[in-house]
């Protein structure tokens, strides 16, 4: 009997200690009161910083292990230089963009605005304070924007392309350049 009442008892408390954390659809900004806080063909863009994390090897005493590594990537936007930092090992390796790839991602960032999607918290639903970081960091000359974040699990206050069309464009961008970059070596 004394088993029930604790099953019944730890059934209350994790019934009443769920919160409505349900996370929106990756590609999409929540609806709500949308700001356009940037059209990027009028900023002075100068670079955009693109962070992953990838596994890396890393030899010590003669072994091999694999760390998961927080990688930047690093686009002067003007010069098309690329710095990729691999934080376990403290390298940075530096590549070059063909005018090709330059001038696409121009394209991609000139034809974009963006917007901050200001949402109220939806009655019945608690969202968890944490910080998500975003998929790309935009320094202009008026500051940084960064793509993808927002300010708690329900995506108040989310910063992001206002088309969706360009953060999709971006993305595969970056995916394209990263599988490229062995070629993308800078002329000396």
């Amino acid at each position: 009997m004394r088993k029930i009442h604790i099953g019944f008892i730890l059934s209350g408390i994790i019934l009443f200690s769920y919160q409505n954390c349900s996370y929106p659809k990756e590609n999409s900004i929540p609806s709500g009161n949308s700001n356009q806080i940037s059209m990027l063909a009028n900023e002075k863009v100068q670079s955009i910083t693109f962070l992953t994390s990838e596994n890396t090897v890393v030899q010590q005493n003669s072994k091999n292990f694999t760390l998961v590594s927080q990688n930047s990537y690093v686009v002067d936007y003007v010069s098309g230089e690329i710095l990729k930092s691999v934080q376990v090992t403290a390298t940075i390796e530096k590549y070059c963009l063909s005018e090709n790839l330059l001038t696409e991602l121009r394209n991609i960032i000139e034809s974009s605005s963006v917007c901050k999607i200001e949402n109220k918290q939806p009655e019945g639903q608690s969202c968890s304070q944490v910080y998500k970081y975003g998929y790309a960091l935009i320094l202009t000359n008026n500051g940084s924007l960064d793509l993808g974040s927002s300010s708690d699990s329900c995506m108040n206050n989310a910063i992001d392309f206002c088309e969706s069309t360009s953060k999709d464009m971006l993305k595969g961008w970056f995916a394209a350049v990263k599988n490229q970059l062995p070629q993308l070596l800078c002329p000396l």
